[in-house]
């Protein structure tokens, strides 16, 4: 007699899913937190809040958990996180606040070449882009940062990069991703997070998803 034949949900099945696709561009940006981390005045922060961004600008911070509050960090690379770093400042405290907040999406930018010592700090930020970029690319990057905190996809590649640095087996994995996928098309989202309670990081990721998105339903 033949045994039932499981097959494991994996999360390219969600692809394209969008779970808020009924709010428009100006309420995601309206309910998004972002902070600026700059020694300089941001040329376009005016600009961005007449397009309904909110943002926060700070001349820099003293304790990673400064960051807390917001979803998305712009850091300058030179002339901020002194307290933290004097050699290698924003790259160096942008890495630590992807270290303590891996569910943050942090964008760092510079006007002057990045010292090549420093560069090693920038592979686990989101972007890094030159502090020449126009108003109109600063807009569009800010509505990809906010889209990508809410798509399925990329909040799971996120959450099992953590779980695979946890050394949880492969096969577990897949376990938790198949009932991550069923438990997001069924909109149980908040079950999402009792998925990976054992796992502080990826625990961090989920939870901050699912808040997010409840801010919109």
């Amino acid at each position: 007699m033949f045994g039932v034949i499981y097959t494991l949900h994996q999360v390219s099945e969600l692809y394209g899913f969008d779970l808020i696709k009924d709010i428009s561009d100006s309420k995601k940006r309206s309910r998004m937190e972002i902070l600026i981390i700059d020694d300089d005045s941001f040329p376009f922060a005016d600009n961005l809040r007449k397009i309904g961004f909110r943002l926060t600008e700070k001349k820099d911070i003293e304790d990673i958990q400064d960051v807390q509050p917001y979803q998305i960090v712009l850091c300058d690379i030179n002339g901020v996180g002194k307290t933290i770093s004097s050699s290698h400042q924003g790259a160096y405290l942008s890495q630590q606040i992807k270290i303590k907040y891996p569910e943050k999406y942090v964008v760092v930018y510079s006007a002057d070449p990045t010292k090549m010592e420093s560069q090693k700090y920038l592979n686990s930020v989101d972007k890094n882009i030159p502090k020449g970029t126009s108003l109109e690319d600063w807009s569009e990057i800010l509505d990809e940062a906010i889209n990508e905190l809410v798509d399925p996809v990329s909040v799971w590649k996120k959450t099992s990069l953590c779980l695979f640095r946890a050394n949880v087996s492969t096969k577990d994995i897949a376990i938790l991703e198949d009932r991550y996928v069923r438990k997001i098309k069924k909109k149980r989202y908040d079950e999402v997070g009792s998925l990976v309670v054992n796992y502080t990081e990826a625990l961090t990721i989920l939870a901050s998803f699912v808040k997010i998105i409840k801010m919109f339903i």
